[in-house]
């Protein structure tokens, strides 16, 4: 099991609001957070330091977290990061395709803390969080 202190996540999300949200929600629980308000700062943040573990609005303006996670899973550096889709576009198709192109999950807004939290945890192996909650 990981120490939830070494686990590094990136949230990309547009929404200042959800960006802050998930930050505090998880740094709370002693995650490393860092945030990024679309595909090009995420990339740069990513290229910079890469994060254990990615979660991802679908919905942005210029490139959407669909194609976002399409690049980084053709990409042999990024390929192996977890990337959790979210978004409020409940259609069942939207959430098969998230996991076609590679998503490890994919959250349907509004998703409560313990929901979020249960999954990072799940997906990066940091036990130590889900026991917090």
């Amino acid at each position: 099991m990981t120490d939830v202190a070494r686990v590094s996540v990136l949230v990309v999300d547009d929404s200042f609001d959800t960006r802050e949200m998930l930050a505090y929600w998880l740094t709370q629980l002693g995650y490393a957070v860092r945030t990024a308000d679309g595909a090009d700062s995420a990339l740069q943040a990513i290229a910079e330091r890469p994060p254990d573990m990615i979660l991802m609005d679908v919905i942005m303006p210029y490139v959407d977290g669909f194609e976002l996670c399409r690049r980084l899973k053709r990409d042999r550096s990024t390929r192996d990061i977890p990337v959790v889709l979210m978004s409020g576009l409940q259609h069942p198709e939207n959430m098969r395709y998230g996991h076609e192109i590679g998503a490890a999950a994919f959250l349907v807004k509004p998703f409560d803390e313990d929901s979020l939290v249960g999954l990072v945890a799940a997906l990066t192996g940091s036990a130590g969080a889900a026991a917090a909650m």
